[in-house]
């Protein structure tokens, strides 16, 4: 199965987001910081709960942050990714939980493939979208990174994910 590791969030905590500086951002009251490409549009949701960042060439990836309110988040975010994703995806298919340490975070990661049940505004109906979430750690501080890709575009953008997923960190 490719891979693509990113994160989903059950819970979220109201916070900002700003730049630190071009294409560095720190989830404020989070305590992490994070790396977009400079030319990737970004947007809050509508509770601002959910910051976005995607590469709006039609193909590219999207990107959600989270911060969860407790720790114990990581655990239900993972049990709960099925059941989250088939809210839009079938046919999916999730490997299995793998921990390492990313900037001196513990760092699990969870990928996956699902098809698309309907056109969305990023992707086309029927589509095979790779997934993964990223839930990064530190004492008792999360970050949580949810994202997805058409498998078609997945080789093309692998660099510009590792460098956006490797790029969590503390906020200074």
């Amino acid at each position: 199965m490719k891979s693509l590791h990113y994160v989903l969030a059950l819970a979220l905590a109201l916070v900002c987001v700003t730049p630190v500086f071009a294409g560095d951002w720190q989830y404020k009251e989070s305590g992490f910081a994070f790396w977009i490409p400079d030319d990737w549009e970004h947007e809050w949701d509508g509770e601002g709960n959910v910051f976005t960042a995607w590469d709006d060439t039609d193909k590219g990836p999207q990107f959600e942050f989270y911060a969860p309110t407790m720790a114990k988040l990581v655990e239900t975010s993972i049990e709960g990714l099925d059941q989250e994703l088939e809210q839009w995806l079938h046919d999916i298919k999730i490997g299995e939980p793998e921990t390492t340490t990313v900037n001196g975070l513990s760092v699990t990661f969870v990928d996956g493939t699902g098809n698309l049940d309907k056109q969305s505004r990023y992707f086309s109906a029927d589509a095979e979208i790779c997934f993964g979430v990223a839930i990064y750690t530190k004492g008792n501080k999360s970050f949580m990174v949810f994202g997805f890709i058409e498998s078609q575009y997945l080789e093309e953008y692998q660099t510009a994910i590792r460098k956006v997923l490797h790029s969590v960190k503390l906020a200074d």
